[in-house]
């Protein structure tokens, strides 16, 4: 049976890091979204159209595309350097349809994290002033607790004036990975 790659069920691949597993979910067009170990994908980003069985599938299975494969291990391949302290910078795609039924403010939140560096942290109010919203400090930590695809999309980067804010996985995972981007080590 020939699957497309447009209705072909995405593949998984899971990075097993000391802090928790970390699953990514992938077409043959690239990530779909990244989840945190305890985290509902139900709940952290309802406008992405995750078929949650689908989902599940691993690699290989019955009706995945065999490019899904292909991106999702990739992908984990990736995440893992990342969290090893090796990478600095995602190559991997994104599937536009992670984004698709988002806000356009979403969407604009979402691609001005790519000019907030490796390293470096911003304020959810200096984000909100960089996509032109200066007082829409809110609205980007809601923007941002939906992010399908966290790390990859880097909302850990975004911090609240006073402290670290929220994430949209466990808060514990937001401090490792901004100690391990601050030349703190390997996440633990």
């Amino acid at each position: 049976m020939h699957t497309s790659s447009t209705t072909a069920a995405p593949a998984t691949a899971t990075v097993t890091v000391p802090a928790g597993p970390v699953t990514v979910t992938a077409t043959a067009r690239g990530i779909v979204r990244v989840d945190f170990a305890g985290t509902d994908p139900a709940t952290t980003a309802p406008e992405w159209p995750v078929d949650t069985d689908a989902a599940s599938r691993a690699a290989g299975a019955a009706g995945v595309h065999p490019a899904a494969g292909a991106v999702a291990a990739a992908a984990a391949g990736e995440l893992a350097a990342y969290f090893a302290g090796c990478l600095t910078h995602f190559t991997i795609a994104l599937d536009p349809s992670a984004t698709a039924r988002a806000s356009s403010f979403r969407r604009r939140v979402w691609q001005a994290l790519g000019h907030v560096g490796y390293g470096r942290t911003v304020t959810y109010g200096e984000l909100a002033g960089l996509i032109g919203c200066p007082t829409a400090a809110r609205a980007v930590g809601g923007a941002l607790g939906a992010n399908p695809c966290p790390v990859i999309v880097p909302c850990h980067r975004v911090v609240a004036a006073a402290g670290i804010g929220g994430f949209a996985g466990p808060l514990e995972f937001k401090q490792r990975l901004l100690r391990l981007e601050q030349g703190g080590g390997p996440v633990a």
